[in-house]
């Protein structure tokens, strides 16, 4: 496979071009091991050659097999969505169980058979929601504090407590607090870990697929969860514990993983760790040949001091500074896609997805489960192949009209008087491309959270960030029982018409506020931010670090303003 295009640094001294492409200095090499390796120097003359690596012009393959240590580590704190998707959809399929039922009811229906109150399934629900957007911001400043690692075992600790009161449990108000911890734990998961896999991605040209990583184990997790309870259901449904005991393997594979992987060097670099942060790389790429750890790490130090200094500059160092100028910026960036995905029917079709089935004649949820975890594969797989070729934008805005066309047929065909079984079929299909865009726009959605925000306020953008979209989630979920309810509004499927009436607007301005961050280095986001590069221009922008290169190669760029 060779080295990349090669501007290594060799043990001779060397002419570094400054932004006057007439005028060069001699910069003596660096001393093998030295945390300070030129960094004074780079500032000096050329900061912006720094900021993007020579192994940024690798393909995704190349990229995965030289560097497979940092690859790997980013598969495998992936698999903790295993336990996300798993523990959500099997607190939801769960309390259809007969054997939980007889366990937790408060009640008996008009037969004298024991059922779950409405007011206690409320409050799982709204427990579920406080515990992820607690989750959310709670950890962000453990992250800062005392790490990408700790804020990890942190969040295990509320999974491994919920888990165990849920296997010892014989009240619904125990129960209620095992949901607390676990959506605790899932929220801070959910806010932290695609921070951790974008600081470890080797590269920024297949962070994408990385990040998708994420995705692809939830879906995989989401489809577990209700194939255990399929297990159960027919062995004995009456022990619906077992269901409850798989989540052990899980929280032990989580626990293994985490003991393993490393710290983030991005951490360690902004904590003054120079020396262990260095060692990291060298523990991952070390071997690669033609690394140069040095170099790679003045990219990643250069570009964490450049955002101190701009912060300390606006004085915008303190916890508010995620709501603050360009930082503020960048929060509604990170949340956007996320929030938006609330207003295109969420709360609707997917969690009422069932309905869409039945109304086609398919009443086996098992298989409505097979259907929709399989939509859920497929589009992740896409994802991995699409964000880091296609692009972020593409995606999002392609999936949201997708969604936005899906609604407003539902509601079409619900104006339809015969409403024969074409016309329900027409549902489940719309259903499913629905669902499809919802994949998608939400892969990409979580990608952003790790992506957009800078590396000195990564965790904190991130954590509320999330938590806002998690908040405007929760209200959305809150009216729709409302619009589907025969006692209430009775809207029924033209509930559709609402949504897509909501989310035109937002859809549309998605445009004009969701940045492209394929490939592009932290340094990269961050002069785009700065100088207010327009979210559609961002994809052609010429960067610094690209005029410098191009200068160095002879090539004239034609420069985007934007």
């Amino acid at each position: 496979m060779g080295d990349p295009p090669s501007h290594t640094i060799s043990s001779a001294p060397r002419s570094v071009m400054t932004n006057d492409p007439d005028h060069t200095f001699d910069i003596a090499p660096p001393e093998k091991g030295n945390a300070d390796f030129f960094i004074e120097d780079a500032k000096t003359v050329s900061p912006t050659k720094y900021y993007r690596s020579k192994w940024e012009d690798l393909d995704r393959v190349q990229t995965v097999k030289l560097f497979w240590k940092a690859s790997l580590v980013c598969f495998a704190a992936a698999f903790s969505a295993a336990t996300d998707g798993y523990q959500v959809t099997l607190a939801g399929n769960i309390i259809a169980n007969q054997g939980f039922i007889n366990q937790f009811a408060t009640t008996v229906d008009s037969s004298g058979t024991p059922i779950l109150a409405a007011n206690v399934l409320s409050i799982w629900g709204n427990i579920g929601s406080l515990g992820q957007w607690c989750g959310m911001n709670i950890s962000p400043f453990i992250a800062d504090r005392f790490g990408r690692r700790a804020v990890m075992l942190w969040y295990w600790s509320m999974l491994v407590i919920s888990v165990a009161l849920e296997c010892t449990t014989k009240s619904w108000g125990v129960w209620t607090v095992a949901k607390w911890f676990s959506f605790v734990g899932i929220g801070a998961m959910q806010a932290q870990l695609q921070m951790y896999i974008t600081e470890m991605s080797p590269t920024n040209r297949i962070r994408g697929t990385m990040l998708a990583c994420y995705n692809l184990w939830w879906a995989l997790g989401q489809f577990f969860g209700p194939v255990a309870l399929q297990v159960m259901n027919n062995q004995n449904p009456r022990i619906w514990r077992t269901a409850i005991y798989t989540q052990w393997a899980q929280v032990g594979i989580m626990f293994i993983i985490y003991s393993v992987i490393p710290e983030s060097p991005w951490w360690l670099c902004l904590k003054g760790r120079h020396e262990d942060a260095m060692k990291i790389l060298r523990r991952l790429n070390g071997k690669v040949e033609g690394y140069d750890v040095e170099e790679e790490y003045a990219i990643l130090r250069l570009t964490v001091e450049h955002e101190q200094k701009v912060a300390n500059e606006n004085k915008q160092n303190k916890f508010i500074a995620v709501v603050q100028g360009v930082d503020g910026w960048r929060t509604i960036c990170t949340a956007w896609v996320l929030v938006v995905q609330g207003t295109i029917g969420t709360s609707l079709i997917w969690g009422y997805v069932t309905y869409f089935f039945i109304l086609a004649g398919q009443t086996d949820p098992f298989k409505i489960t097979c259907i929709t975890s399989a939509i859920g594969v497929a589009g992740t797989l896409f994802i991995m192949w699409a964000m880091d070729r296609l692009g972020r934008r593409v995606l999002v805005i392609v999936s949201y009209w997708l969604c936005w066309f899906c609604l407003l047929f539902i509601g079409v065909l619900t104006m339809v008087k015969d409403q024969n079984q074409a016309v329900k079929n027409g549902y489940v299909a719309l259903a499913c491309l629905w669902t499809c865009g919802m994949y998608v726009s939400g892969g990409v959605g979580w990608a952003y959270v790790g992506e957009i925000p800078s590396s000195r306020l990564r965790s904190r953008t991130a954590g509320f960030g999330a938590s806002i979209a998690t908040a405007i989630g929760f209200a959305w979920g809150g009216i729709t029982p409302y619009m589907i309810n025969v006692a209430q509004w009775n809207w029924g499927l033209k509930s559709c018409f609402f949504y897509a009436g909501v989310s035109f607007f937002p859809i549309v301005a998605t445009y004009f506020v969701i940045p492209e961050t394929r490939g592009r280095s932290p340094a990269e986001l961050d002069e785009m931010f700065e100088k207010k590069v327009r979210a559609w221009h961002m994809a052609s922008y010429v960067t610094d670090v690209e005029k410098e290169r191009a200068a160095q190669a002879g090539v004239t760029t034609e420069v985007d303003e934007a």
